[in-house]
Parts: C-alpha cells; sequence; structure tokens
C-alpha cells in the first residue's frame, strides 16, 4: 500500500505550483487517470488508505471528493503534515486560496521536510493574490530551506519584475539560468530554465 501511495503522489505533487505546473500539468493528469483505476473507497479505515483515495481523487481532477478523503485521513493522523500539504493542492485548485494557505502553513509547522516546497506554494499564492511583498518573503523562505531552488529563483524574478525591480528581478532570473544538473534535471525544470535565460535575454542585456 505504501509503494502505491508514494507512486500516485509522485505523479500529482509537484512540480511545485507555478506556469510550467499549469502548463503541463493537464497532460500528466490526463495520463495518470487514464492509467488508474477510478476512485475506489477505502476498504480499511486508515489514514493510508484515505490519503491513497485522495490522491486517486486528485489525480482524476474531483477535487471536492479528494478533500473529503484527506479530512478523513487528518482526523485518524491529525498531526501528519503530508495530509495538509496534499489538502492545500486540492483547496487550491479550487481557488480556495485562504484555506490552501492555511494548509500548507499548517504542514511546514508540522514536518520540517516539507518546509522549503510549503513556502513556495505560499508564495505562488501570495503572488496571485497580489501581495508581492509577502510572496517575496515565503519565495526568501523556500530558498533559505531548500536544496533544488530553481523554481525559487526564476517566479521571485517573475514577482520582482511585478514590483518593478528590475534588477533583482534579472538576478534572480540570472541565478535560476545556471541552476540544475544537466544529466538529472526533468523536463519542467529544464523548460524554468530555458525560460529564465529567455527572460535574461529579452529583459537583462
Amino acid at each position: 500500500m505504501k509503494k502505491r501511495t508514494a507512486v500516485i503522489g509522485a505523479l500529482v505533487s509537484l512540480l511545485p505550483m507555478g506556469l510550467s505546473l499549469v502548463v503541463r500539468t493537464g497532460a500528466v493528469l490526463t495520463s495518470a487517470s487514464v492509467m488508474l483505476a477510478a476512485p475506489v473507497k477505502a476498504e480499511v479505515e486508515s489514514a493510508e488508505s484515505y490519503l491513497e483515495l485522495g490522491l486517486n481523487y486528485l489525480l482524476s481532477e474531483d477535487y471536492y471528493e479528494s478533500i473529503s478523503a484527506f479530512n478523513k485521513a487528518i482526523e485518524i493522523e491529525p498531526k501528519r503534515g503530508y495530509l495538509y500539504y496534499k489538502r492545500a493542492r486540492a483547496k487550491y485548485l479550487l481557488d480556495d486560496y485562504e484555506g490552501s494557505l492555511r494548509d500548507y502553513k499548517r504542514a511546514k509547522n508540522l514536518d520540517s521536510n516539507l518546509a522549503s516546497a510549503s513556502y513556495l506554494s505560499i508564495a505562488y499564492i501570495k503572488d496571485a493574490l497580489g501581495d508581492y511583498d509577502a510572496a517575496i518573503f515565503a519565495f526568501n523562505k523556500s530558498i533559505e530551506l531548500g536544496t533544488n531552488n530553481l523554481y525559487a529563483y526564476y517566479y521571485r524574478g517573475k514577482t520582482k519584475e511585478k514590483k518593478g525591480d528590475m534588477k533583482g528581478a534579472c538576478s534572480d532570473w540570472r541565478e535560476a539560468s545556471y541552476l540544475g544538473d544537466d544529466d538529472a534535471i526533468n523536463v519542467d525544470e529544464e523548460e524554468i530554465r530555458d525560460l529564465a535565460r529567455e527572460q535574461v535575454k529579452e529583459k537583462c542585456l
């Protein structure tokens, strides 16, 4: 069960939320929905079984049912940060930004391993809400706590551009353009790195 859940979780999660994810998620979710059977009710009432059910609903784009399943998992294991982290994603996809923010904050507080990714998602939401200072603060925290900061640098640059800080934006895009191991970088990371290089070429030379 845990191996299967890990595979499903990897398909859903993250890439962090952002432009590249929006562009590519449709394909990922579609292919995953074809591969997986329709979600079925949990046979055993455990946090793990409800987590798997929630992830399946998330892949099927049934976000309300996904949240319902995560709610049940949280009732059983209320201090498991990953459950809040995945519920935050479902809430975000329903445009429940405030609910999503609450869950990301809870996730990072319960599980330090989720702190960098949670701050990154918080930054995306704050940017979408037009709270650019809060977004930059969250990007800063994500970079401080993370190891692969390609997304954080690129999107922090986009936020700085919106604030009119082109010097800061160009600095972040240059940083992003050099990040990533050519032998290990995935397709989405490569796309972000290429976008960063385009931004430098078009706006910073």
